[in-house]
């Protein structure tokens, strides 16, 4: 096509007519015909303040204007005043929406790499800003995506036949009711280094009675989750509006979790803490090692354990605006307006960051119904609190959006079509860092997570229940390896350790199940004073008092030896639950911090039902 020649740098009008047609009337027929066009929003994007002929433009716009408020319109464009601009055309009833949007909209958004020492820089400015106003952000090789680094792997590597050994064992037939003696089918570890069995691992409660540790008066939040103001209203609305999207990602439920507090007894956690052993990543009580497994964080979180890799990473310009060779998007263009949102809040804000508050105040524009909870206060209880600060969990329907929030993707430059893809991503960056894997920047927007929510925005499924395992794990090595927890710094998602505790223990007041309709039971626990209260003596009691008929949720099935085929038909439940089994490595990766976490569940398949499932090819 001619236009697209000129790529927003036509100068001369005249030019730009002569190069679709030598007729003299060009500059009258085009602008008229393209007025009422399918093209008019880009030809007139590339049109936008460029002309030079004051009056030869005044000229074509008489065809689709009265004559007496052309040169009035073009001097409210030149000045790029909206209403005078809205005012100049309302005598034309002929002027569609869409074309005052497209020639109101901010200069052109400009992303560029460039190199500083040696390291990529993805940069972010505004045709014609100000250099001050340019973001930089630091790139990183992408794990995932179709620009994703060539790993080698073969292309059965995750089959199942690589998961297991066979080997000669008494194997019960049903058929006969009898033993019989066959091949069977073990787990593969893929833990290499095997711990001595006589040697004896150290607790962090070993190191307090040695005096190597100590904790502080005050014990620290460890990543709890705060109220947000404007969070739980912004939730409410896109649970509403994308349920079905949600759903498909399998995050739903695992979303609307955030919509509650969560709180701990400290002495809980401190005794949790001093039974917990870092070079097992596990809880040692009297009947052996329990631990949190992915499998608890699918029941109790709704976490997907199979899924599309997690990696925070800032993609390449070439990757956030560039396609492929079917001209398909690399990335959701969802994706570039959060990095634009991101650079207006950053180049407003006076702290050089973006917080989670102000990211909240500029999608969300509502006024806020929620008022932050009372400062907790630890008391025994005999019951659950009748009253409660936290949402209740029912979803009203879908709802007209505010102008003021309008306004913000029209700023933007949002496609029509794209808005609620893009709202919905813009609250799962904000979950993403606050509920699911918040880290020491804990009240911060990480702009590597814009990738993986703006695809979670369509429907693509993760696997969560890995890093979020990872970084729980770490997050309990830090405590338990410092000689003074308080001053750690660690956070985690903890609040997925309070819904493992709920479940396995006594500990919190929880409310009917049939209260909501979101399926997973860390709901339950959600909202003030919710946690049981223990003394320091008591908190350890009940840890320890911890029997192997408990542990019956750890099996996906009723107690009884099971065999599953591997037919490639399996429900995902089935799918998350046999990934679950296998020992292995857990790994997390945010920019430039890679955490990796050891899984070793053949000392816990002794203490549950987890063991009595085989596997056959």
């Amino acid at each position: 096509m001619p236009l697209r020649a000129f790529r927003l740098r036509c100068c001369y009008f005249f030019e730009l007519c002569s190069a679709v047609s030598s007729s003299i009337k060009a500059p009258l027929l085009l602008f008229a015909a393209v007025i009422s066009s399918s093209s008019a929003p880009q030809f007139l994007r590339a049109l936008r303040l460029r002309c030079c002929y004051f009056f030869e433009l005044c000229s074509a716009c008489s065809a689709a204007f009265s004559s007496s408020s052309a040169p009035q319109l073009l001097r409210a464009l030149l000045r790029n005043t909206f209403f005078e601009f809205c005012s100049a055309a309302s005598s034309s009833s002929s002027a569609p929406h869409h074309f005052l949007r497209a020639l109101l909209r901010e200069e052109m958004a400009l992303f560029n790499d460039h190199s500083v020492d040696d390291n990529q820089v993805l940069s972010i400015n505004y045709e014609g800003a100000a250099p001050a106003t340019q973001v930089d952000l630091w790139v990183h090789d992408p794990a995932i995506g179709a620009l994703a680094l060539d790993w080698g792997l073969s292309p059965d590597s995750h089959h199942f036949s690589r998961w297991y050994t066979e080997s000669s064992r008494e194997l019960f037939d049903h058929g006969k009711s009898t033993f019989i003696s066959d091949n069977a089918l073990l787990l593969r570890s893929s833990l290499h280094n095997k711990y001595n069995d006589s040697e004896r691992f150290l607790l962090f409660g070993d190191r307090i009675t040695n005096g190597d540790a100590k904790w502080s008066n005050t014990t620290p939040q460890f990543g709890e989750i705060s109220f947000i103001d404007g969070y739980w209203e912004w939730l409410e609305d896109v649970l509403a509006r994308n349920k079905d999207m949600l759903t498909s990602a399998k995050i739903y439920d695992a979303v609307f979790a955030s919509l509650f507090t969560y709180v701990r007894n400290t002495n809980l956690i401190r005794s949790f803490c001093e039974l917990w052993c870092p070079s097992t990543n596990s809880l040692h009580v009297p009947i052996g090692e329990v631990s949190i497994s992915l499998w608890d964080l699918r029941l109790t979180g709704g976490l997907s354990i199979d899924g599309i890799f997690y990696n925070e990473a800032v993609p390449s310009t070439r990757e956030l605006i560039g396609v492929d060779k079917k001209g398909v998007p690399l990335l959701p263009s969802s994706c570039k307006y959060l990095f634009l949102a991101y650079r207006k809040i950053y180049c407003a804000s006076e702290t050089s960051n973006v917080t989670i508050h102000d990211w909240v105040k500029f999608w969300f524009k509502e006024e806020s119904r929620y008022k932050q909870p009372p400062a907790r206060v630890q008391k025994k209880r005999l019951s659950e609190p009748r009253t409660s600060n936290n949402p209740t969990g029912f979803i009203d329907g879908q709802k007209l959006r505010f102008e003021d929030t309008e306004k913000v993707f029209d700023d933007l430059g949002v496609e029509k079509d794209v808005k609620e893809e893009t709202n919905l991503a813009a609250l799962l960056s904000c979950w993403l860092c606050v509920f699911m894997l918040p880290n020491k920047q804990v009240d911060q927007i990480r702009p590597g997570v814009f990738k993986v929510a703006s695809m979670m925005a369509q429907g693509k499924r993760f696997s969560l229940a890995v890093p979020v395992l990872a970084s729980i794990y770490h997050g309990l090595r830090e405590i338990t390896s410092s000689p003074n927890p308080s001053k750690c710094g660690a956070v985690f998602p903890i609040h997925y350790v309070y819904g493992w505790l709920s479940r396995y223990y006594d500990s919190y007041f929880l409310c009917a199940s049939t209260k909501f309709t979101c399926g997973v039971r860390m709901v339950r626990l959600g909202g003030e004073k919710k946690a049981k209260h223990f003394s320091s003596q008591e908190a350890h009691d009940l840890l320890k008092n911890i029997m192997p008929s408990t542990l019956s949720p750890l099996a996906l099935t009723k107690p009884k030896q099971g065999i599953v085929t591997d037919h490639g038909k399996h429900s995902d439940s089935w799918n998350d639950y046999i990934i679950s089994l296998r020992s292995s490595y857990l790994t997390l990766r945010r920019g430039n911090e890679h955490i990796v976490e050891p899984t070793a569940l053949t000392d816990l398949l002794d203490n549950s039902d987890f063991a009595k499932t085989s596997l056959e090819s």
